[in-house]
């Protein structure tokens, strides 16, 4: 690449350190301008009320996930249910206070069987 109006060629070792540096400053400004960004503008709309960030959605639906536990329904039909994903359902029902008495997720199951996946032979070549 050859920039016309700064006169200098990226082919040439003078010109990819040109590049480099360049590119390095205009790294360095956009970090400048996010941590002044982080420090003074959220801050200010925190103070004034503006800034509240995400609103939990499966933690303010924790009561239908117990009550529909406790009714029998599957893990996949509560989250279905109440709309938030089967993840959001397993670590909710972790949080009630008797989650050491009953089980949250299902036993794992193994997937391969000892016969059919025994190491074999090399076979030999005639």
């Amino acid at each position: 690449m050859r920039i016309l109006n700064m006169n200098f060629d990226t082919a040439s070792p003078t010109g990819k350190m040109m590049l480099t540096i360049l590119g390095s400053i205009a790294e360095f400004e956009r970090e400048i301008m996010l941590e002044r960004q982080r420090k003074r503008g959220i801050a200010k709309a925190q103070s004034e009320g503006k800034y509240r960030g995400r609103a939990p959605t499966a933690r303010a639906k924790a009561d239908q996930v117990f009550a529909l536990d406790r009714a029998g329904k599957t893990r996949e039909a509560i989250a279905k249910e109440v709309g938030i994903s089967l993840i959001s359902v397993y670590r909710t029902l972790r949080t009630r206070k008797d989650a050491g008495k009953a089980p949250v997720a299902p036993p794992v199951k193994r997937l391969r069987t000892t016969e059919r996946h025994k190491r074999r032979e090399p076979s030999v070549w005639p």
